[in-house]
């Protein structure tokens, strides 16, 4: 049988980790830590410009396909109207 681990002994168990690490090189962990969140900073930055771009095409082309289909809906009309005289 697996036993859980509650989320206290989880916590002490990451913290005597950390402990570990930032003795015997702590300062290059916390480096690598800043640099990986600078980089992360920049990748969402990113991921929120290209998001942007995205969404006014998608919006562009639901415009263009509506009046594109109302267009065909009239003209079907006029055809069946027309027809039918």
């Amino acid at each position: 049988m697996t036993s859980s681990l509650s989320t206290q002994e989880i916590a002490e168990v990451e913290s005597s980790k950390s402990k570990r690490r930032k003795g015997r090189n702590g300062v290059k962990v916390e480096q690598d830590l800043e640099e990986i969140k600078d980089r992360l900073t920049q990748i969402e930055a990113k991921l929120e410009r290209g998001s942007t771009s995205g969404r006014i095409l998608k919006t562009m082309l639901i415009i263009f396909l509506s009046i594109f289909f109302l267009l065909l809906v009239i003209g079907v009309v006029q055809f069946v109207s027309n027809s039918s005289v």
